[in-house]
């Protein structure tokens, strides 16, 4: 029984120390470098936000890399290509913030953005044949 109860108290100790600021930076420098990616529909803009904090940054470079001349209705959409992974641990102080402007970006999966990627392709290949 003592030791169920120094396993249950270690794990919330560690969730704990994984979300407040000196640590969770840590844990997010360590395990998330490359976990926030963000990309257009069609997957003509994509990016990696290597600190998970700049948002402000990836929203600045989509709105520089749109090119009126070759805009499709996929460009102008930005989204996010991660979930929120309740295992994830160290991420749960960015989850439980209702104002974090990552998730309040619409959720899509890398395989939707390469199978719509692949679509247009496709009918470019078409229409210039």
């Amino acid at each position: 029984m003592k030791k169920r109860y120094y396993i249950l108290m270690s794990l919330i100790v560690i969730i704990f120390l994984s979300n407040i600021p000196p640590l969770r930076y840590t844990f997010d420098w360590l395990v998330d470098e490359t976990h926030y990616k963000y990309a257009t529909a069609s997957g003509n803009f994509c990016v990696i936000d290597r600190s998970g904090n700049n948002i402000s940054g990836v929203k600045g470079g989509f709105k520089e890399s749109m090119d009126p001349e070759k805009l499709i209705a996929d460009d102008t959409l930005l989204c996010r290509l991660f979930w929120k992974n309740p295992l994830a641990f160290w991420r749960y102080h960015s989850y439980l913030d209702k104002n974090d402007p990552r998730y309040k970006i619409p959720y899509k999966s890398e395989e939707e953005i390469e199978k719509r990627k692949k679509e247009i392709a496709d009918s470019l290949k078409n229409h210039v044949n």
